[in-house]
């Protein structure tokens, strides 16, 4: 046993492979994140539109049919960028914005529960580790769970509506690509995840239970070997 003071050498459990599979979950989300091929087209088809990510578009001799100047758009450019200005309300409808939204706080959400389990499993700052420890853990619960809703729903919306004929137009020649798989992987990982995590919350709660119930049930004798001495 540690003595007092001394820092609790960490075991492997529940709580270390939660962080090992949130930690390369995050990896394949960060990746999916920023890469550019959640949608692609056919390189057979030779359609002017290439791929796409949540954050940016490829075209190549790309003419908007409703922009007044003939203006030819190539290459990859960011979503927010001045060369989509006129595309912008075409290329982000409301439900890519709201797969915007549900990844971004899965992303956030994600990293921070990482963050929790790290300091869980180094035990630092050990005076928070042993007073929060339930906490903590619970927190962490928490928020990979977030996690795995916010990458349900993105890559649910995503797949129903990625194919809608009122976006990008030849639907029947575009295919969800590696990026969309890789942010199905991540969901994939934080449910494992959550599941240990999930666990590892029952077990200290189980833990509490059973320090309580010896010390319900020495108080007692305490009482009683102290009023010998009265």
């Amino acid at each position: 046993m540690a003595e007092d003071g001394e820092k609790p050498k960490p075991q492997k459990g529940a709580l270390f492979y939660a962080g090992l599979s949130a930690f390369i979950g995050g990896l394949f989300l960060l990746i999916s994140f920023a890469s550019p091929y959640w949608l692609q087209s056919y390189q057979i088809a030779y359609l002017d539109f290439k791929n796409m990510g949540l954050w940016e578009f490829c075209f190549q001799n790309f003419r908007y049919p409703f922009n007044q100047f003939d203006h030819k758009f190539n290459g990859c450019h960011y979503v927010f960028s001045d060369e989509y200005r006129i595309l912008r309300e075409w290329i982000l409808p409301a439900w890519l914005q709201v797969v915007q939204a549900f990844v971004s706080l899965a992303f956030l959400t994600s990293f921070c529960g990482q963050i929790t389990v790290t300091l869980l499993l180094v035990r630092w700052p050990l005076a928070l580790w042993r007073r929060f420890r339930y906490e903590m853990t619970l927190t962490a619960l928490a928020l990979t769970a977030l996690t795995v809703l916010g990458l349900f729903m993105g890559v649910a919306v995503f797949g129903g509506k990625c194919w809608d004929r009122e976006w990008l137009m030849y639907p029947n020649y575009n295919y969800v690509s590696w990026s969309f798989y890789f942010a199905i992987i991540a969901l994939g990982l934080h449910v494992v995840a959550s599941l240990l995590l999930a666990l590892e919350v029952y077990a200290l709660n189980q833990n509490q239970a059973q320090s309580d119930n010896i010390l319900m049930h020495m108080q007692p004798a305490e009482s009683h070997h102290g009023s010998a001495y009265i």
